[in-house]
């Protein structure tokens, strides 16, 4: 501690000398202030979390600042808050995307069961060209190849050719390829017509 004994105060009563001691204390330093962590936070708790990802940016950049004790506070609690953020948004978008699915799902069968009726009403009028000739042709059908020209100009609401395929027996099935294009797959649509088909006859080769 430095003293100074100033001129008046060097003897006192007794002739003594008197010092007056004064301290000098070294100045505070001022506390800084971050105020990009201050504005993470209360953007984090007035939100109630729903700005956490806002918050936990503000405090990533109050953390290059100091003091750096509340930006790390704030990027704690603001980065729990957007995990849960992103777990709500995220449960909310998979049931939202799985409704739309569903009601697509559902959208795409009622057109399909509209589809199938459209094809069944086509199929009848393909196996009723067939019963008319059957009754001018002693009740034989034509032969598997002609059955299969007159099918190919009835197109299903899928833009496939109906087919005409012979089965044992005297009967044989008018067919469409279904949804999926495919023939002989579990989506086809039939109908059952009776019948024996003429013999065709193969012209010999040259």
């Amino acid at each position: 501690m430095a003293f100074h004994v100033p001129f008046e105060h060097r003897r006192n009563n007794r002739n003594k000398p008197g010092p007056i001691y004064i301290g000098f204390d070294q100045p505070r330093r001022r506390r800084g202030f971050n105020g990009f962590a201050l504005l993470g936070f209360l953007t984090t708790v007035f939100s109630l979390g729903i700005l956490s990802p806002i918050g936990l940016l503000l405090s990533l950049i109050g953390m290059r600042k100091q003091p750096r004790r509340l930006a790390k506070f704030t990027a704690f609690i603001s980065g729990i808050g957007t995990l849960v953020m992103a777990g709500i948004f995220g449960t909310a978008y998979y049931h939202h995307h799985l409704d739309e699915t569903m009601r697509f799902e559902r959208r795409m069968e009622r057109q399909t069961a509209v589809q199938v009726d459209q094809t069944r009403v086509l199929m009848a009028e393909a196996a009723d060209e067939l019963e008319e000739y059957k009754e001018s042709h002693d009740g034989k059908l034509p032969s598997e190849i002609d059955c299969n020209m007159l099918m190919i100009k009835h197109v299903d609401p899928w833009g496939n050719e109906l087919r005409f395929d012979v089965q044992s027996g005297d009967e044989s099935i008018i067919r469409s390829a279904g949804p999926d294009g495919e023939f002989n797959s579990r989506d086809d649509v039939t109908t059952t017509i009776s019948g024996e088909t003429e013999y065709e006859v193969l012209l010999p080769m040259d």
